[in-house]
């Protein structure tokens, strides 16, 4: 048969001899989605434009109804035509047509054959592969597929495209996997196991029965072998990417993670968790991640995740807030004495392991901000942890509370080869209208801090008691102000 496009335009009604096995349709308006349609609706249904390029090749069938615009047409991939009623016409499609109705120049040609390419006016058809999947790669998955309909060349490129968005909004955010879980499953079906880099997945709106389905998405994901995986649903259970050795970057945000006992992979090398995820309220998360490159973790509910050692871990930069349920009102230690207390001993195992700090210890580059009231940073020094590799060191006003600057200190005298120090008080930046630079005195150094360390700043937006206080702490250590 050859490479040929057909263009049947018309009302067809009654075809008899057409069968169909399976329809993706993919509407042009946000509202549509896919659905299955059985020999009937194709065989009662009004036709007005039919695209193939060879017989047994996935057709493409694009209808109307009421609306006298061309914008409303549905786009239908259908997966195979019965051998007994076959159409074909010489010619190729003009993406003008099945777009806005435009009308298509004919071009006398000399020889036979169709034009290049550049000849007919598709310069982007001209472009490598890779270079037209970077291009596909900004659309949304519905969008990405619906390019199927510019030419002859574009038809599969979908399916190759080397990064996957499925994401259904509205103007608030995330819309239901109700709404996009038909599509999900035909997009999945027909990409099969092309390779994979990037992914995002950014959904809610749960019901019972989507949980299974979820997990199916995100295994057959997986098993693409993505190296870019970003999460944004809710009721997330399946957090074990063990088996997955080409993920390497994992990005998870406005998630309930309440159900994961575990996160860990070993081939992760970037893992983020902003601070509108749900963690358990009554036990800790465990992440493992041993070969872990770069961290960045918000906690802003319910309890602190505990970090397993990560040997390999170059920065980190940690955020407990407010709505963190790791405080006590009676102290700032997390040992009150109170054996009722709920923040401070719900968690038998919380009073001998160090939650956070040990798993961040061997970090060249840490940021550590938490609100005042938590207790989670200060209760881990107890543990003693060293942090031997680090050199730039990023603290909030929390580590001048008690006023002793005891948790402070504990830092300074435990990391001897820190080279920068950075306070940032009382204000979240990234302006300040105050930074000042301290400077050493030879004489009066303390023999307790690194003595590579040289730089220590102090930002903040006004220089009050409360910053006064710390520039005197620092000036006891041989620190003065510039």
């Amino acid at each position: 048969m050859g490479e040929r496009m057909a263009l049947v335009t018309g009302v067809v009604s009654r075809v008899k001899h057409v069968q169909l096995s399976s329809v993706l349709l993919i509407g042009h308006d946000e509202d549509s989605v896919v659905h299955d349609f059985g020999p009937e609706w194709c065989t009662y249904g009004q036709i007005l434009t039919l695209t193939t390029n060879f017989v047994f090749a996935p057709w493409c069938l694009c209808t109307r109804e009421r609306s006298s615009s061309f914008a409303s047409a549905r786009v239908i991939i259908l997966q195979q035509l019965a051998q007994s009623e076959r159409w074909w016409l010489p010619g190729r499609v003009d993406a003008r047509l099945l777009f806005d109705r435009m009308p298509v120049k004919r071009r006398s040609v000399k020889g036979k054959g169709s034009l290049p390419p550049a000849a007919s006016g598709d310069r982007l058809g001209t472009l490598p592969d890779d270079v037209l999947h970077h291009v596909l790669s900004f659309l949304p998955a519905q969008d990405a597929v619906r390019t199927c309909v510019l030419a002859h060349r574009w038809v599969h490129l979908w399916k190759s495209a080397t990064s996957l968005q499925i994401v259904r909004r509205d103007v608030d955010g995330p819309r239901s996997v109700k709404a996009v879980r038909e599509f999900v499953d035909h997009l999945l079906l027909l990409r099969g196991s092309s390779p994979l880099d990037t992914c995002k997945l950014s959904l809610s709106d749960f019901e019972e029965d989507d949980m299974s389905r979820m997990k199916l998405w995100i295994r057959h994901i997986l098993m693409c072998k993505v190296r870019v995986l970003s999460l944004d649903i809710c009721d997330h259970k399946l957090l074990d990417f063990s088996f997955c050795p080409a993920l390497e970057v994992l990005e998870i945000d406005d998630s309930d993670l309440s159900c994961a006992d575990n996160i860990s992979s070993e081939s992760l090398r970037c893992l983020s968790i902003s601070r509108n995820c749900y963690f358990d309220e009554y036990s800790r998360t465990h992440i493992y991640a041993p070969n872990l490159h770069s961290l960045r973790l918000e906690i802003g509910n319910h309890r602190t995740p505990f970090l397993a050692r990560m040997p390999s871990l170059m920065e980190a930069f940690i955020t407990l807030c407010d709505s963190n349920r790791d405080y006590c009102e009676s102290t700032y230690s997390g040992d009150c004495e109170d054996d009722s207390c709920f923040a401070c001993y719900d968690i038998p195992s919380d009073t001998e392991n160090c939650v956070l700090l040990q798993g961040l210890s061997e970090a060249r580059n840490l940021a550590l901000m938490a609100d005042v009231e938590i207790f989670i940073f200060r209760r881990d020094l107890k543990s003693c942890p060293t942090f031997g590799s680090l050199k730039y060191l990023l603290l909030n006003e929390y580590w001048c509370v008690p006023a002793d600057f005891s948790a402070l200190a504990y830092m300074l005298e435990h990391s001897p080869i820190l080279e920068k120090l950075t306070l940032q008080l009382f204000s979240e930046g990234p302006k300040f209208n105050v930074e000042m630079r301290g400077i050493f005195d030879p004489t009066e150094r303390s023999a307790a801090i690194s003595e590579y360390l040289k730089i220590v700043e102090v930002k903040c937006e006004v220089v009050d008691d409360r910053v006064l206080d710390v520039l005197k702490f620092l000036s006891k250590l041989g620190i003065s102000g510039n």
